[in-house]
């Protein structure tokens, strides 16, 4: 089982990745 404290930061790495998986093609579609 995962500690809370490492849950707690690979949710925020996920959030990060998925951040980035919803905002990368929207920035491509609006440089080209």
């Amino acid at each position: 089982m995962f500690s809370n404290a490492t849950w707690e930061e690979l949710r925020n790495e996920n959030m990060k990745v998925f951040l980035l998986f919803c905002f990368v093609p929207k920035i491509h579609t609006f440089i080209r």
